[in-house]
């Protein structure tokens, strides 16, 4: 075990030490150094494959919410298909009907969102309480918003096939529906 005293000067010092170690070890390199360095980067290491898991499970997730908007939006679309076509019929737009139908996916995403991010904050705060001091958990403004922000994108992206479906609906055909 070694220790510098000018870090500044380290990889001289572990060339002085290897040149040392090679002599007295009469040139057979039966020796290896682990420096804090290395350790430090084998941490990063670990935080960084910590951080893409975290990133594929957030996406598996989001495509999975997504999923489900569309679904819900869908079914209510069939439930609804003669209100689309009694509004078509008196003179509603296909974009307006897009745009309602729209409107509602990013409003179901916004109410998620906010319960998702009610749900974390308790979750953080029971942490708060379990944790080590060390390891308490942390409320970042900025995550907090891309995660609100994603949640509502996702509203949006689902609700647009739905929305076109809708907006697509012939009035007549639409009157006619059971």
């Amino acid at each position: 075990m070694a220790k510098l005293r000018d870090t500044d000067r380290f990889d001289e010092g572990i060339e002085q030490m290897r040149n040392i170690l090679n002599q007295t070890h009469r040139g057979i390199q039966d020796f290896g150094f682990n420096t804090r360095e290395d350790w430090a980067e084998s941490i990063d290491d670990s935080v960084r494959g910590v951080q893409l898991s975290g990133g594929l499970i957030v996406f598996v997730t989001l495509v999975a919410g997504g999923v489900g908007i569309t679904n819900i939006m869908l079914a209510s679309i069939k439930e609804r298909t003669r209100e689309i076509g009694i509004r078509r019929a008196v003179g509603a737009t296909p974009l307006g009907v897009f745009v309602q139908i729209t409107l509602e996916a990013v409003v179901l995403s916004l109410l998620a969102g906010v319960l998702g991010l009610g749900v974390g904050y308790g979750l953080v705060e029971v942490l708060k309480k379990v944790a080590l001091e060390q390891q308490q958990p942390v409320w970042e403004l900025s995550s907090v918003i891309y995660s609100f922000v994603a949640s509502v994108l996702t509203g949006l992206a689902s609700g647009v096939l739905p929305a076109w479906k809708a907006s697509q609906l012939h009035p007549i055909e639409a009157l006619r529906f059971e």
